[in-house]
């Protein structure tokens, strides 16, 4: 993984020196640039977004050690500005992480510079404590790049077909690819076959619809109240995709009034009423935490 660090070279060195020995500990290459020798006629060069990349080296990764001496120079306002030109013209959410470094003050810094801020990332007194956050947090994006591998999404679903579409619509919006198992060519394999075939994805999204109606018994056969349960492929390809792909990478979408599955307590449960539509900010925000690019 390389990554690209900004900084002042006055106030924020000392941290860049330490981060740096932090950081190549886990064979990460950092890179440092100054980047006056690839744009001889200054910040207004920046807007060649190709020009920049090649400069940073094609980087996976910029921490932009954000002090106040840093916000005073016009040079490296126009610096961190062209990094966020060059994240959106990648189309990289996340490509650009913005430290606070010193004594600067979160009021100090420009809105349009909040997004880029990881709460829990900050270098004040540059310890071990704030160090290993920062390489937590480089290890992180490092596992979720080298995961994700394409943009498919795998569907599980039962019978409510507009909650199914409302999802495929959803991810197509998003720019993934949404995978239903029934859309797919059977070219002669079982179920279980063609089910193993399309399941070669990072991320899968199970629907938790209210399609069977079950009354459970006690050991006595008596009878208790009955609940509103997901299909049983529902929960077959539910416990599949965990096994293979691990809770991080699994959302539970379900309707109100859905009796979820018991046994698999710490898993990512998204509750709507009547429109998935209603999570999808919530899903979008565990997408972009897989190391999906939407």
């Amino acid at each position: 993984m390389k990554i690209a660090v900004s900084f002042d070279r006055d106030s924020a060195s000392e941290f860049y020196q330490a981060l740096i020995r932090e950081l190549q500990t886990q064979e990460t290459a950092v890179y440092g640039n100054n980047l006056t020798h690839f744009f001889p006629n200054g910040p207004k060069d920046f807007v060649d977004h190709t020009r920049l990349d090649d400069a940073i080296r094609h980087p996976d990764l910029i921490i932009v050690l954000l002090s106040r001496e840093y916000l005073k120079s016009h040079w490296l306002r126009s610096e961190i500005d062209g990094f966020l030109r060059l994240e959106s013209a990648r189309q990289e959410d996340g490509l650009v992480v913005i430290v606070p470094t010193g004594s600067i003050e979160d009021s100090e810094i420009p809105p349009f510079y909040q997004h880029s801020i990881v709460a829990s990332l900050r270098l004040e007194r540059g310890d071990q404590k704030e160090l290993d956050a920062i390489a937590a947090y480089v290890s992180e994006v490092r596992e979720a790049r080298k995961r994700v591998r394409s943009n498919k999404v795998f569907i599980i679903h039962g019978h409510d077909r507009a909650a199914k579409t409302e999802l495929e619509l959803f991810l197509n919006e998003i720019g993934l690819e949404p995978v239903v198992l029934h859309r797919q060519a059977d070219q002669g394999l079982t179920i279980i076959e063609k089910f193993e075939k399309h399941s070669c994805v990072d991320y899968a999204v199970a629907l938790l619809t209210p399609d069977d109606r079950v009354a459970p018994s006690d050991d006595s056969g008596n009878q208790g109240a009955a609940e509103y349960r997901a299909r049983q492929n529902v929960i077959f390809e539910l416990g599949f995709f965990l096994g293979k792909l691990g809770r991080k990478r699994v959302c539970c979408i379900y309707r109100r009034g859905v009796t979820p599955p018991s046994d698999i307590a710490g898993l990512i449960y998204k509750e709507y009423r009547e429109h998935v539509e209603d999570v999808k900010w919530e899903l979008l925000k565990e997408l972009r935490s897989a190391g999906y690019k939407v």
